[in-house]
């Protein structure tokens, strides 16, 4: 979104998503903010199953 130029919506309260009917078989996931912004990006080369990707 950043690099669209959009601004990034703030987190919607996780009551508000729980009182949601249409959110009821879900599960809440708290996803952290990156501690680091505009940080460089790093090549890694690692292996994992492919139903982790």
């Amino acid at each position: 979104m950043v690099e669209e130029g959009l601004e990034i919506p703030e987190p919607t309260p996780l009551d508000e998503i729980r009182r949601n009917r249409e959110h009821r078989s879900g599960v809440p996931v708290l996803v952290p903010e990156p501690r680091t912004k505009g940080g460089k990006a790093i090549r890694v080369n690692i292996t994992v199953p492919s139903d982790v990707l």
